[in-house]
């Protein structure tokens, strides 16, 4: 394209508020664009998709959404706005639950059976000059259950990538913390438990990566 086309759909852009908001937010990879969908419903789900070994290169562990347009029920707003993304399907379980997946994910970690959850712990680190609170604590404490960690060790899984990074609220004592006990639930079950103190949605991302290895990484939003 010539500098005299390129110039004119510049000025075209900001001339035109609406061209220009189209041009802006056609896509997004702000997690807060499906939470806000699901918290407006008063429901919480998941979020299953493939991605890169590479996970400290990205800033929000989700794959680009479209414009919002309410379509009457959740499950189908949100398929209108993933439908970027082909492989995508949005569904929601009987307990209300919404779930978006790709297709072809490997999901095995999600369906280990842990034995026995305690989420007790006051400070992941053992320091007494600071306490950690929120849904980080609580995923912390599930995948360093025995049954998850002689899963990953045994299918070569990296899940140090994905708790590299605390969140920003994480010393905020203010955030709720996940209580309570669980018993023979699987991963996903108890990732589900969590969400009834912290609403949102969970994500768990999987990528097989060049050297033969999986890395996995999981979000709370």
């Amino acid at each position: 394209m010539s500098s005299g086309k390129l110039t004119s759909l510049f000025f075209l852009v900001l001339l035109n508020p609406c061209l220009s908001q189209q041009v802006t937010v056609k896509f997004n990879n702000d997690p807060r664009v499906i939470r806000d969908v699901l918290l407006e419903a008063h429901l919480s789900g998941s979020m299953v998709f493939s991605g890169g070994c590479k996970f400290q290169d990205r800033t929000a562990p989700v794959p680009f959404v479209g414009m919002r347009r309410d379509l009457g029920s959740v499950s189908e707003t949100l398929g209108q706005m993933l439908t970027v993304n082909s492989k995508m399907r949005v569904t929601q379980d009987k307990d209300g639950m919404i779930r978006m997946a790709e297709a072809d994910v490997p999901t095995d970690i999600l369906d280990v059976k842990i034995h026995y959850i305690s989420f007790k712990v006051p400070d992941v680190h053992g320091s007494s000059d600071y306490t950690l609170h929120g849904p980080w604590v609580a995923l912390w404490t599930i995948l360093r259950s025995p049954e998850v960690e002689s899963f990953r060790k045994a299918h070569h899984i990296d899940l140090a990538r994905g708790m590299d990074r605390l969140p920003g609220n994480v010393t905020d004592a203010s955030v709720p913390d996940v209580t309570g006990e669980l018993y023979d639930v699987t991963l996903s079950k108890a990732l589900d438990y969590v969400l009834k103190t912290s609403p949102g949605y969970w994500v768990y991302e999987d990528a097989s990566c060049e050297d033969g290895t999986r890395a996995v990484r999981f979000k709370f939003y």
